[in-house]
């Protein structure tokens, strides 16, 4: 990493949050409590998917989803709406594995969506609470597109995920050597809000605390980290094909530091 950072130009990158839940009916308002923070927004549903996909909100990328500890939703997936859902989105999120929901139904609908998300060259990012391995089966070995969200698997998962292509967002409330563990041209930021609150992230987009950490241990200004988190997720955007799928906030200038 360059240690010679322009700061002229890091003004100008917002802070990025790559997962978030906000609610589908927030308003204009409430939304410019955010500041000028890029946020991802994932949604559990695809009625909540459904419900944004109309919406036109400069700094968030909305996602659709289909939250895989969610039982009912889990049971309900509707392959069919989802692909219509799908090209008005860049960002899928959240879908993956989750131990509240028997694996062999929730791979069901995490292969069919990963099959489709890959396909139409989008992001994707994923859950895998109690289910490290099964979640890296289904991925295999070309994850293109995948952000393994708050992602606390073994070293030899991590080294296999980032092997396949995997990018990996953090949080707030994970730990150091959790975060040490990943590999830093793979990270990317993340609040998670609101299950972060306790550990620093007041809102979506707030990523102070996690950059101050990340900062320290990879010893980078905050600058530094900053840009890199843009870097990594344009080679995210790269590898997946979604570049030319990107928002506006994601298409400035800057985004290509």
């Amino acid at each position: 990493m360059n240690s010679q950072v322009s700061p002229s130009l890091n003004a100008l990158l917002p802070p990025l949050d790559t997962h978030a839940h906000i609610d589908p009916t927030v308003t204009h308002a409430q939304l410019a409590t955010l500041g000028n923070a890029l946020v991802f927004a994932v949604t559990r549903t695809l009625d909540e998917a459904a419900h944004v996909v109309d919406r036109d909100d400069a700094n968030l990328i909305w996602g659709v989803g289909v939250h895989p500890g969610l039982s009912s939703e889990v049971g309900a997936y509707d392959p069919v709406r989802f692909r219509k859902l799908l090209p008005s989105f860049v960002l899928v999120g959240e879908i993956g594995l989750d131990r509240k929901v028997p694996t062999s139904e929730g791979l069901l609908v995490l292969k069919d969506a990963l099959r489709a998300t890959q396909e139409a060259g989008r992001l994707a990012s994923l859950h895998s609470t109690g289910r490290h391995a099964p979640i890296l089966d289904a991925i295999g070995d070309h994850a293109a597109g995948v952000i393994l969200h708050w992602f606390t698997g073994n070293q030899t998962q991590i080294d296999r995920a980032a092997g396949a292509g995997a990018y990996f967002s953090v949080n707030s409330s994970m730990s150091d050597t959790q975060l040490t563990a990943l590999p830093r041209e793979r990270l990317l930021p993340e609040t998670d809000f609101p299950f972060t609150k306790k550990s620093g992230s007041s809102r979506p987009g707030d990523i102070e605390t996690l950059e101050i950490r990340v900062s320290a241990l990879l010893g980078l200004t905050r600058d530094e980290t900053r840009q890199l988190w843009y870097q990594n997720l344009r080679a995210l955007c790269l590898d997946a094909g979604a570049s030319g799928s990107l928002p506006p906030a994601l298409a400035r200038p800057t985004f290509a530091a």
